[in-house]
């Protein structure tokens, strides 16, 4: 039987959720048309400023929401995140609940994997929780999309976490294109780093040309 898969989008920092073309209402429309295993596409989409203090709230709320929407599906479906930004920190804390919340219950969780798109979270898989969803095989799969041209990740998150430390923001999208070979080193198979260094931190999701070659890297991590 032909697989079917769930897509979760989760966007980054945006003051404008309801905006149609915001990048998850483009994407789900493309995975829906475009994309032949899409079972589905659900945007969790979020205001959230770019205050610390404010950011830590409401990534705990959407955090709870996502944990939500993963368990409302069939434990035998494949659920890909896909999160731009802030919105991989969210996915993350996600799998930390999980682990955390479900260690009993695990076999009745959907096989997860994830596209990180520009990740605004923890670059260690050791301390981001990924490493040990993969363990415990939670998640099975996990795209990282990077370029060392994101001066957002580069410029802001890095200092920040000097400067706000746990409120700070993470720079996975910039650092897994300077030192690749350390995500990889204990689940070579499953981590799949894409480097672009003509990106910056939102034009993978921009234009045409970008968008649609960033959309087909989504449609492929829920069919392999």
């Amino acid at each position: 039987m032909k697989q079917q898969t769930h897509y979760i989008l989760v966007n980054g920092i945006h003051t404008l959720p309801s905006d149609k073309q915001a990048w998850t209402d483009r994407m789900a429309v493309w995975l829906s048309y475009l994309c032949g295993n899409c079972k589905s596409a659900f945007r969790l989409e979020y205001f959230t400023p770019f205050l610390m203090a404010t950011r830590s709230l409401i990534n705990r709320r959407q955090r709870r929401k996502l944990v939500e929407q993963i368990l409302s599906y069939p434990s035998d479906a494949v659920v890909v995140l896909v999160g731009h930004s802030n919105g991989c920190d969210i996915i993350c804390d996600a799998l930390g609940q999980l682990l955390n919340d479900e260690k009993e219950l695990l076999t009745g969780v959907p096989e997860i994997r994830l596209v990180l798109i520009a990740g605004a979270v923890e670059h260690n898989f050791e301390k981001n929780y990924i490493n040990s969803a993969m363990h415990v095989d939670l998640v099975s799969q996990c795209t990282v999309l990077a370029s060392k041209n994101d001066k957002v990740l580069k410029w802001a998150a890095r200092p920040s976490r000097w400067i706000f430390f746990r409120l700070g923001y993470g720079y996975l999208g910039y650092q897994a294109a300077i030192d690749v070979n350390s995500l990889k080193i204990l689940f070579p198979k499953q981590v799949e780093v894409i480097i672009d260094d003509d990106q910056d931190h939102t034009s993978w999701l921009a234009g045409d040309k970008c968008f649609d070659e960033t959309a087909r890297v989504v449609c492929l991590s829920g069919r392999r």
